[in-house]
């Protein structure tokens, strides 16, 4: 997910995103930042003060418990239904060994699979 190649600006319909390295702001209604973690700050618990301290800054009306995977790859996290009716998704996981936080904001709710685009199914499946 490093390497996401994308402008701004349409192109033969396609909605193209605007992104800014490890964060892709709102492609039609979705954002995803993702936050590459070391070894060592995972052992400090960097992983949990984050969501701890992002959880103090939501807004929301209810958060729940989510198993979800990213890249084929298993992710723990919360979600949250905020209170402007936007849902977001907050996850730690693995890729290619390295540890990683994703910050996933949907503008509609993310209910199952056919919920998500074929874009958005790079960060996120359910399973």
């Amino acid at each position: 997910m490093r390497h996401l190649n994308i402008g701004t600006g349409t192109h033969q319909g396609i909605a193209i995103c605007q992104y800014q390295d490890y964060e892709l702001l709102d492609c039609n209604g979705f954002s995803a930042q993702w936050l590459y973690l070391s070894k060592e700050m995972v052992q400090q618990g960097v992983h949990k003060s984050f969501l701890d301290q992002t959880m103090q800054q939501l807004d929301y009306k209810t958060k729940t418990t989510i198993k979800f995977w990213s890249q084929n790859q298993p992710f723990k996290g919360i979600r949250f239904e905020m209170k402007d009716g936007t849902f977001r998704i907050i996850g730690f996981g693995e890729v290619t060994g390295v540890p990683l936080i994703l910050n996933l904001k949907f503008a509609r709710e993310p209910k199952d699979n056919d919920s998500f685009s074929v874009f958005e199914k790079n960060f996120i499946e359910l399973k």
